[in-house]
């Protein structure tokens, strides 16, 4: 069921770990595929892709209609610090 709605995932990043987007990107893919959103991206608030960039490229947004953060593990879950 395709919506016009977009769709902005947005994670802390980090300036240190360059995978530090990798697990959003792939959740991001996952819905992607699913075909709810007309668009679906990725932006961070450290390091890249920047959230402001990816923002701007945001082409079916009518405007923000609702915000859901929530945390998807703490730091020491990551693959670099196992």
């Amino acid at each position: 069921m395709l919506t016009q709605d977009a769709l902005l995932l947005i994670g802390h990043g980090s300036t240190v770990l360059p995978d530090a987007a990798r697990p959003l990107i792939a959740h991001a893919e996952v819905i992607r595929e699913s075909g709810r959103f007309s668009e679906v991206k990725v932006g961070m608030l450290l390091g890249e892709p920047d959230v402001s960039s990816v923002f701007a490229t945001l082409t079916s947004m009518t405007g923000i209609s609702r915000e859901s953060p929530f945390p998807i593990g703490s730091c020491n879950s990551h693959p670099a610090r196992a």
